[in-house]
């Protein structure tokens, strides 16, 4: 087969090539990929202590979300905000928070989240 100025040999080629484009236009590399270890508990009381106490948050071990859940999440909050303020010219900076926190996982990995996207929640603040 030939595709383009591309020479495609078998399928193990087209897999290969995939991931690299992926590795390559991936945005956000810092950002874990990897599904965080289960905690076990022995118990519901302790893991009750331990939400209670806050060393124990369920969405931090959850695993990642994938591309497609991230971009639908965006979209969905997209629309409810033209919706809510059509108008309201600091949208668009809620609207990129948003896609900022999702892409780098803030239900997994809060500190990442927080710390590459202060800048747009210090442009929505000024916005505001």
């Amino acid at each position: 087969l030939k595709l383009g100025d591309v020479k495609i040999t078998d399928a193990g080629d087209v897999v290969a090539r995939n991931k690299k484009y992926e590795a390559a236009m991936n945005p956000y590399p810092e950002v874990d990929v990897h599904a965080p270890k289960k905690i076990g508990f022995s118990t519901n009381w302790e893991k009750l202590v331990a939400y209670h106490h806050g060393v124990y948050v369920p969405e931090m071990a959850q695993g990642p979300r994938s591309s497609d859940e991230v971009c639908k999440a965006v979209a969905d909050f997209s629309e409810k905000v033209h919706k809510d303020a059509p108008k309201d010219a600091c949208k668009y900076l809620q609207i990129e928070e948003f896609r900022c926190l999702n892409a780098y996982q803030y239900e997994s990995q809060p500190q990442v989240a927080s710390k590459k996207c202060m800048k747009w929640w210090n442009e929505l603040q000024k916005c505001e």
